[in-house]
């Protein structure tokens, strides 16, 4: 795909107005003519040199015979003589990254298509969605600031009278007070010791999410879909979860009663659950991305259980550079998605070593970039976890360790094991 006339009113509207060269981040390599190559790169030589960029200085710039390499000096005064409107420069610009794109696209499509080595067809198109999300973002324009437009649109936000959070609610309301919901564009890391309760945390907030109308996109690498949707089912049904491995042997009326129940509050959720293993970051992207277009003007959110398991798309020298990537990856996805990323993760051994068993930061697992890249970090903490004769039993904290634009400190939720189900204490103790 070429846009030729795209390329001349780019290059044309330069030659009338050459201060515009200074505003464009596109290279000689976005276009498709290579006479229009050596132009744009004569005139960025031109403008470093700080001389005016017309006819002259560009004859002289690129010699006799790069001038009738390119076809004489027809070429320059066709750009003379074309009736441009510098106003729709960026237009022009907009034009050409796109043609641009859509051929990269095809070169490495047709690339991938040809690939004989070993390696595997997953990790092919694993590096094919990497491949062209790349294009993606190299092609994207930096939008023009504007200070004072920018602020007047903040004094307006100021004045309007705001309804609800600015997040989406997790439905906790203590931990929704200290967050204002889960921020879109955010990557949120909630973290714990196997078998506190990451999951079932997890699937609560879900379940809340879409009740209030928004879109999950639930990313299970470790369980099955039909076993994330039972414990949902005993959550929203209060149903003791054991009872759903041979519900026609244990259920009485009532268990019955509550199941269907259940069923019909879940069939009405957005809820959309990919449990298939060894999926990568851009995998995930390439899904989302594609509901988040398939529903343009609904709030999505990306939970991912859990990140320790994802793959990455290239090989690195230990685990804690696959780990750096990936949780970089993550906060990239959330940003361009523009909805939250909620990533649980593993924590270290090294919790279990010490007297107060509660999380700290330095407890993430794997990279020390899983906090430096995450917007929030939650912890969760059950006393009964280490003692079973705890009087905080079925108490379980969710610890805001880390919050880039909020406070932190512990908030405290009833935790129901054989519900899968956390309920709101309005308990809270700041840090």
């Amino acid at each position: 795909m070429e846009n030729l006339q795209a390329e001349k009113h780019f290059l044309a509207a330069i030659m009338k107005e050459h201060a515009l060269i200074k505003e464009t981040a596109i290279t000689k390599d976005y276009f498709s003519e290579l006479s229009h190559q050596v132009l744009f790169n004569a005139m960025q030589d031109i403008d470093k040199q700080g001389e005016i960029i017309d006819g002259v200085s560009i004859y002289t710039k690129i010699g006799n015979s790069g001038i009738f390499k390119m076809g004489g000096s027809n070429i320059l005064n066709e750009l003379s003589s074309t009736a441009v409107n510098i106003n729709n420069f960026k237009q022009y610009e907009k034009y050409i990254i796109e043609a641009w794109q859509f051929s990269e696209a095809r070169n490495i499509t047709k690339k991938f298509e040809n690939e004989t080595n070993d390696i595997s067809e997953k990790d092919k198109l694993t590096k094919l969605i990497q491949a062209l999300s790349e294009i993606e973002q190299k092609g994207t324009q930096e939008q023009e600031f504007n200070l004072k437009e920018t602020l007047v649109e903040m004094y307006d936000e100021a004045e309007t009278e705001k309804k609800g959070m600015s997040g989406l609610g997790t439905g906790f309301k203590e931990l929704d007070r200290m967050t204002d919901g889960n921020q879109k564009g955010d990557l949120i890391i909630v973290a714990a010791r196997p078998s506190v309760g990451k999951t079932a945390y997890a699937l609560n907030v879900a379940s809340n999410h879409c009740e209030k109308g928004a879109i999950c996109h639930l990313y299970s690498l470790e369980m099955k879909s039909k076993r994330l949707l039972n414990r949902m089912i005993a959550c929203l049904g209060n149903i003791d979860a054991g009872k759903l491995r041979n519900p026609i042997a244990t259920f009485n009326d009532g268990d019955w009663s509550k199941y269907t129940k259940a069923l019909g509050i879940l069939s009405n959720m957005d809820l959309f659950i990919y449990d298939r293993s060894n999926q990568t970051v851009q995998d995930i992207y390439a899904t989302s991305k594609k509901l988040v277009r398939k529903f343009p003007d609904r709030d999505h959110v990306i939970i991912i259980d859990y990140m320790q398991l994802l793959s990455s798309a290239t090989r690195k020298n230990n685990r804690n550079e696959e780990v750096s990537e990936i949780s970089r990856a993550l906060k990239i996805m959330a940003g361009d998605l523009n909805c939250p990323v909620i990533a649980l993760s593993q924590l270290s051994r090294s919790v279990e070593q010490r007297q107060d068993k509660r999380p700290m930061l330095s407890d993430l697992r794997d990279s020390g970039s899983i906090e430096q890249d995450a917007d929030r970090v939650e912890f969760l903490y059950r006393d009964d976890y280490y003692d079973k004769e705890s009087e905080a039993n079925n108490i379980i904290e969710i610890i805001v360790a880390k919050q880039r634009n909020g406070p932190v400190g512990t908030v405290e939720l009833a935790f129901i094991k054989e519900y899968n189900k956390f309920i709101n204490l309005d308990r809270k103790h700041d840090s």
